[in-house]
């Protein structure tokens, strides 16, 4: 099952989360096909580019309990911030709704950056992390 549902009508591409029981929360495995999505053919040559998510939820955010999983091997890693990719894309469709041409708009990266530590798996590692990273990390996985 795909986990993003690619729809055209006309010249709008409508991509709709499809994670209803974990009311569209980001794994990475969607983040992949939604970035794959966005490269598409389907959205290619549209005007406009409409996000949504399947049952009551647009999408509850990251699934930061997946993402530790998936990154079970990695001891420290930096990740954009989602709360703040999802603000900046609020903010594309403000201008897009008040008149902005597409093509107008700036392409955009991450500014926000969040440092996760993994002390669950350094533990089983046997390794010690700097007192340095365990205190400026944003997030810590025991």
């Amino acid at each position: 099952m795909s986990l993003v549902d690619i729809r055209r009508e006309g010249q709008v591409c409508v991509l709709t989360l499809q994670r209803e029981e974990k009311l569209n929360a980001l794994s990475g495995a969607m983040e992949r096909e939604l970035l794959d999505s966005l490269s598409g053919d389907d959205v290619r040559g549209s005007r406009c580019v409409v996000l949504t998510g399947a049952g009551k939820a647009f999408s509850a955010g990251a699934d930061i309990n997946e993402f530790a999983d998936a990154d079970a091997a990695s001891i420290a890693a930096y990740y954009a911030d989602t709360g703040d990719v999802y603000r900046r894309a609020a903010s594309y469709v403000d201008r897009l709704l008040k008149g902005a041409k597409p093509a107008d708009l700036p392409i955009e990266q991450p500014t926000k950056f969040e440092l996760v530590a993994n002390l669950r798996t350094a533990k089983a590692l046997d390794i010690m992390l700097p007192r340095s990273i365990i205190l400026r990390a944003d997030r810590l996985i025991e």
